[in-house]
């Protein structure tokens, strides 16, 4: 569970707004349509799904 948290670079204590604020930030960060052109494209897509999942 713990992990979850550390994926979504927010505290374990941290308001249910706090957490969907991190969410959205970093999916607009590692998005796979926003990184098409970028050469590390799959790290970006794993990347992706781990924050999906957190979530």
């Amino acid at each position: 569970m713990d992990k979850y948290y550390k994926i979504l670079e927010v505290d374990i204590n941290s308001s249910f707004d706090n957490i969907k604020q991190a969410y959205k930030n970093l999916a607009k960060k590692y998005h796979p349509d926003l990184n098409e052109s970028n050469p590390h494209k799959d790290l970006i897509e794993e990347k992706f799904r781990e924050i999906k999942t957190a979530y």
